[in-house]
């Protein structure tokens, strides 16, 4: 199953993935949802998703940020757009930019299609997002809390910084887990900056902060504290 939301309009394309996911766990209690992006995307991992369930369920809904913008990885996704449509799972594709040959393409798959185009739209800094990944990886406390506290004032979904923090966070699980990166398909500088990050963790801590992480954004679901405000708690504790 196939949902796209396209547009320049971040804050409603960020609030309409989040209705909608939350929409589907309502149906689908035991639901999982896995997020794919540049950095964590591979064609194995990908396959896995179209076709695997979970041992507690039966149902996993894949949200993907940014996957085509690439013209390799765009050709390889077109040859499963038939499998992804007829797969169990469900698939989200949110993106700010869309060719329109594509476009056309996936509207033709989709369940639904929501576009967000408008003038009051965020614009998100490459840089100063990155900034947040690195913050994290060095374990400095002052400027991940500061990084954190900057991307709420400039209004950045909360979920963008958490999906930054945890991108870093599983690179560096990988390191220290001695797996092959290669699989993971990462660029050579993302290896080579999660090695540098790596030294400043022990397994058992990168395990337990990624642990923490998760349970704090299920924790946001519930009430009580939003996400942003349990962001900065845990940039104090890292």
């Amino acid at each position: 199953m196939l949902y796209l939301i396209v547009g320049n309009d971040i804050k409603k394309s960020e609030a309409k993935l989040k209705n909608l996911v939350e929409s589907i766990l309502n149906k689908n209690k035991q639901a999982e949802v896995f997020n794919l992006d540049d950095e964590n995307f591979s064609q194995k991992y990908f396959e896995e998703l179209l076709v695997s369930q979970g041992l507690f369920s039966n149902l996993y809904v894949v949200k993907s940020r940014g996957l085509w913008g690439s013209k390799e990885r765009s050709e390889w996704l077109l040859e499963y757009i038939s499998e992804i449509k007829k797969s169990a799972n469900v698939f989200i594709f949110i993106e700010e930019i869309l060719d329109k040959k594509i476009f056309k393409k996936l509207e033709s798959k989709a369940e639904q299609v929501w576009e967000f185009d408008g003038k009051d739209k965020i614009k998100i800094d490459d840089k100063f997002i990155f900034s947040i990944g690195e913050a994290f990886g060095a374990r400095d406390r002052k400027k991940l809390w500061l990084a954190v506290a900057k991307a709420k004032l400039k209004d950045i979904p909360a979920e963008i910084v958490f999906w930054q923090i945890i991108n870093s966070l599983r690179n560096i699980t990988a390191v220290l887990l001695q797996a092959d990166l290669k699989i993971l398909k990462l660029h050579p500088f993302v290896i080579s900056k999660a090695k540098t990050q790596a030294q400043n963790f022990t397994l058992e801590e990168a395990q337990n902060l990624l642990t923490k992480l998760f349970n704090l954004y299920h924790d946001s679901r519930r009430g009580g504290l939003d996400l942003y405000d349990r962001l900065e708690r845990f940039s104090l504790e890292v």
